[in-house]
């Protein structure tokens, strides 16, 4: 007698990406500061193995961009994930 189903019920498979980030201020005026927040320019690429390169996505931009992302994945993943539980 089986106590236990041993098929999952959900799998998570992780993406796969790419975070750059750039301090766009001049070099010269970089020396001896902190980065400073304000002048980041951001890229995410998500480099999907099982997809061509010219198929995979990329998106670009700034600081508050890069904020709004964030808050927009992590308002999604909450959601998501108190759907999921039990």
């Amino acid at each position: 007698m089986m106590l236990f189903n041993n098929t999952p019920l959900q799998t998570y498979t992780p993406p796969t990406c790419t975070l750059k980030l750039w301090d766009k201020r001049p070099l010269f005026s970089r020396w001896g500061e902190l980065v400073s927040l304000d002048k980041i320019q951001f890229e995410l690429q998500f480099d999907d193995p099982r997809l061509l390169e010219e198929d995979q996505v990329t998106v670009k931009g700034d600081r508050l961009q890069l904020e709004l992302l964030r808050n927009v994945v992590q308002t999604y993943v909450k959601k998501f994930l108190h759907q999921t539980t039990f």
